[in-house]
C-alpha cells in the first residue's frame, strides 16, 4: 500500500514537474491573475460591441482589427524575441496593454465610447500582442530546465484557461451590476500582477542565439526552419486551418447568445465558462501525457474533434433559432463548447509544445512567432469571412460551414500526414 502510494505521489510530481521551479511558480501565478482580467474584458467587450451595433459582422471586424497586426508583424517579432531581453520586452508590452485597457475603461465610464474607439484600441493591442507573445512564451525556456519544457508549456496554457473559468463569471457579475467600463478598468489593474512576477523572477538559462545578421535575415531563417521540416510544416498547416475555419466561434459567441439563444448577460458567461472547462480538462490531459511518444498526432485528432463540435454547435443553433423557447438549448450549446474547448486547446497547446521541443537552440522565439502567426495572424481571415456569412445567412449556418471544412482537413491529416509521428 505504501509503495503504491509513493508511486502515485512520484507520478503526480512528474506530471507537474515544471512547478518545482520557483521562477515558474511565480510566473504562472502572475499570468493567471492577469488572464482573469483579460477574460473579464473579453466578455464585456463582446457584449458592448453587440449592444452598440447588433451586428455579427462588426464583431468579426473588431476581432479583425485586433489580429491583422499579428498577421503582418508576428514573424518579425519572433526575431526580436530571440535577440532582445525577453523579460524587458514583456515588461514593456504588459505595461502598454494595461494603458490601453484603462483608456477603454475611461471612455466607457464617461459614456462617450463608440465602435471606432474599440476598433482603434483593438488594432493597437494587436501590435502589442504580436510582440508580447513570442517573447513571453519563449521566456519559459529560460526559467525551466529543458527536460521540463514539455510539461511547462501546457501548464502555462492552463493559467490562461483556468482563468477562463473564473474571469467570465466575475466579468458577467460586474457587467450586470457596474457596467462594461468597470471590467476594462479592472483588467488594466490586473496587469500589475504580471509585472510584479516579472520583476521577481530570474532567468536560469541563457540560450545561445546564433548571429543570423539583420532582422529580415533572422526572420527568413526562422521561417525556413519551420517550413522546411515536413512534420513542423504539417502542424502549422493544421493550425492555420483551425484558425481560419474554427476559432471565429469565440468571436461570434455574443451573437449566438443574444440573437439566437436570447440569453441574459449572466447566462452569457456560461458559454465562456463551458469552453474553459473543456480547455482545462484538455491541458490536464496534455500534462499527463507530456512524455508520450505519440504526441505528434494530437494536432490532427484535435482538429477533427473540434470540427465535429463546430458542426454540432451550428446544428443546435439552427434548432434553437426555430424554437419558441431558444433558451432551452443553452445546455446542449454548452456541451458543444466543452468539446470545442477540449479539442481546440489540446491541438493548439500540443502544437506549441511540439514546435518548441523541435526548434534549434536560440530559435525558439522565431518558431513560437510562426506558431502565433498561424493561430492568431490567420484568424482575421476567418473572423471577417464568417462574420459576413453570419450576417447574411445566420451565425449557426456559419458554424456548420466552417466545421465541415475543418473536418475534411482533419480527416485528410489523420490518413495521410504520417510525418507527424516523427515529432518528439
Amino acid at each position: 500500500m505504501l509503495i503504491a502510494s509513493e508511486r502515485s505521489r512520484l507520478r503526480l510530481a512528474e506530471q507537474f514537474s515544471a512547478l518545482r521551479h520557483r521562477n515558474f511558480r511565480i510566473y504562472w501565478t502572475g499570468a493567471f491573475l492577469s488572464f482573469v482580467g483579460n477574460w473579464m474584458q473579453n466578455v464585456a467587450q463582446g457584449w458592448l460591441v453587440f449592444h452598440l451595433t447588433q451586428s455579427p459582422l462588426m464583431l468579426g471586424l473588431v476581432s479583425f482589427s485586433g489580429q491583422i497586426p499579428i498577421l503582418l508583424i508576428a514573424p518579425f517579432a519572433g526575431s526580436l524575441a530571440d535577440k532582445l531581453s525577453k523579460k524587458k520586452t514583456v515588461i514593456a508590452t504588459q505595461s502598454a496593454l494595461a494603458i490601453t485597457a484603462l483608456i477603454l475603461g475611461l471612455l466607457t465610464n464617461l459614456n462617450v465610447i463608440q465602435v471606432w474607439h474599440i476598433l482603434v484600441l483593438s488594432f493597437i493591442n494587436g501590435i502589442i500582442w504580436a510582440i508580447d507573445v513570442p517573447a513571453r512564451q519563449s521566456m519559459i525556456g529560460e526559467i525551466v530546465d529543458e527536460d521540463d519544457l514539455a510539461n511547462a508549456v501546457p501548464l502555462t496554457g492552463a493559467s490562461f484557461n483556468i482563468a477562463r473559468l473564473v474571469g467570465p463569471t466575475i466579468g458577467s457579475i460586474l457587467l450586470t451590476k457596474y457596467g462594461a467600463g468597470t471590467c476594462f478598468v479592472i483588467n488594466g489593474i490586473s496587469y500589475s500582477t504580471m509585472l510584479f512576477s516579472l520583476f521577481a523572477i530570474q532567468t536560469v538559462r541563457n540560450l545561445n542565439v546564433p548571429d543570423d545578421g539583420s532582422l529580415l535575415r533572422r526572420t527568413k531563417v526562422g521561417l525556413q526552419v519551420a517550413w522546411s521540416t515536413r512534420s513542423l510544416r504539417t502542424v502549422l498547416l493544421l493550425e492555420i486551418a483551425i484558425s481560419i475555419f474554427g476559432m471565429f466561434y469565440l468571436v461570434q459567441l455574443p451573437a449566438l447568445a443574444f440573437a439566437v439563444l436570447e440569453l441574459s448577460k449572466a447566462a452569457f458567461a456560461l458559454l465562456y465558462t463551458a469552453t474553459g472547462i473543456g480547455a482545462v480538462a484538455s491541458l490536464g490531459t496534455l500534462a499527463l501525457i507530456s512524455r508520450w511518444s505519440g504526441r505528434g498526432r494530437i494536432p490532427a485528432f484535435g482538429l477533427t474533434g473540434f470540427s465535429v463540435g463546430m458542426v454540432a454547435l451550428g446544428y443546435i443553433g439552427i434548432k434553437a433559432a426555430a424554437s419558441a423557447h431558444p433558451q432551452t438549448w443553452v445546455y446542449a450549446t454548452a456541451a458543444c463548447l466543452v468539446l470545442l474547448g477540449f479539442c481546440g486547446t489540446g491541438m493548439l497547446n500540443s502544437g506549441n509544445a511540439l514546435l518548441q521541443a523541435n526548434s534549434p537552440e536560440g530559435m525558439r522565439g522565431r518558431l513560437i512567432s510562426v506558431h502565433f502567426w498561424a493561430i492568431s495572424g490567420c484568424s482575421p481571415i476567418g473572423n471577417l469571412l464568417f462574420g459576413w456569412l453570419g450576417s447574411r445567412g445566420g451565425v449557426p449556418q456559419a458554424f456548420v460551414i466552417g466545421g465541415a471544412i475543418g473536418l475534411g482537413i482533419g480527416l485528410l491529416a489523420i490518413v495521410f500526414a504520417r510525418s507527424l509521428r516523427e515529432l518528439r
